[in-house]
């Protein structure tokens, strides 16, 4: 077992190697065409560096080197992240972005058969899966729209995801992993909130939503595991689905770039802060999160139509808040 002055340094690392990573990418992200170039669907107005996300990557791989955690898990994300990186230089085709998360998804998921004593019964599941994995890595690229918004959500998310498996005694290597890994949001939002400096790009929003996708598969050994970590990012899922839901209605490219998004509704046509609807974001993930798990005892019907009232609420705030633009346009 790591000794608390390794897990000490390993954290301040984290924090530091991200920190640095953004740092880089502020002030030589230009000359490797890092540059986030506004239009019509962004939600800034000048061109900005992209791919700060890049030190979560350095830190990620280091944190997966000091605690041996799972190899398909950092194969599958070193993959994704320099597909990434190339996307966020020049843009690759979505049909090659989502053949190589397919890949990545079951080079992970036989990685857990080796990793997990997998009973047969469930091995049907892995067929579907992968299906989860992409959405989550997706639902957290599109989500990373304003300042702050895919940091603050990180740090929160692999937060709680450390404390869920530190007191329901999941793997310690993967506690650890996972307050490293929010850490390291931590020290990227140094350089993008309040204001933004840089951008996380797809190097780390991608990355970022892979390992949540897979983290809740490696500490899901029940219905009431699943529930309650998907609880953990639930604004996001819920913000995406909602705005999933709207775009299928106006028969809308899923995968179009767009700025439907609660939270871009809330920076663009309100005009209310990016930091300010990052951190509202933030408050509402963490008090779900928390909510879940400290009522996690009542059982997991329980906790289902809790989840489902909080998405009722939020889509119900969704529906009022896109009508009332629409009839102030």
């Amino acid at each position: 077992m790591e000794s608390n002055i390794q897990l000490l340094t390993l954290y301040i690392l984290s924090f530091i190697i991200s920190a640095g990573g953004a740092f880089l990418t502020v002030k030589f992200g230009h000359k490797f065409l890092l540059m986030d170039i506004p239009n019509q669907r962004s939600s800034h107005s000048f061109a900005m560096p992209k791919g700060g996300g890049i030190g979560i990557l350095a830190s990620f791989i280091y944190a997966s080197f000091a605690l041996s955690t799972p190899k398909s898990l950092l194969i599958s994300g070193v993959i994704l992240s320099v597909v990434s990186i190339l996307d966020d230089i020049k843009d690759i085709s979505v049909k090659i972005r989502l053949s190589i998360q397919l890949i990545c998804s079951i080079i992970f998921l036989f990685g857990i058969l080796f990793y997990r004593d997998v009973p047969k019964e469930a091995y049907p599941l892995f067929l579907i899966l992968p299906i989860f994995i992409i959405g989550t890595i997706n639902f957290y690229n599109f989500m990373d729209g304003i300042d702050g918004i895919a940091g603050i959500a990180g740090v929160i998310a692999f937060g709680l995801l450390s404390y869920y498996g530190y007191t329901n005694d999941k793997p310690l290597s993967l506690v650890y992993l996972n307050l490293s890994l929010s850490l390291s949001c931590a020290g990227f939002l140094i350089f993008n909130f309040p204001s933004a400096k840089v951008f996380m790009g797809d190097v780390g929003s991608v990355l970022l939503g892979f390992l949540f996708g897979a983290m809740a598969l490696l500490f899901a050994s029940s219905v009431l595991d699943v529930l309650c970590i998907l609880s953990f990012l639930f604004t996001f899922y819920a913000d995406e689905l909602t705005t999933m839901a709207v775009r299928l209605k106006n028969k809308e490219a899923l995968m179009k770039a767009h700025r439907k998004h609660l939270f871009q509704l809330f920076a663009n046509e309100l005009k209310i802060s990016h930091w300010k609807v990052s951190l509202y974001y933030g408050i509402i993930q963490l008090f779900v999160g928390a909510s879940v798990i400290f009522l996690r005892n009542k059982g997991e019907v329980f906790i289902f139509i809790l989840l489902l009232l909080y998405f009722l609420i939020f889509s119900a705030a969704s529906y009022y808040i896109r009508r009332k633009i629409k009839s102030a346009a």
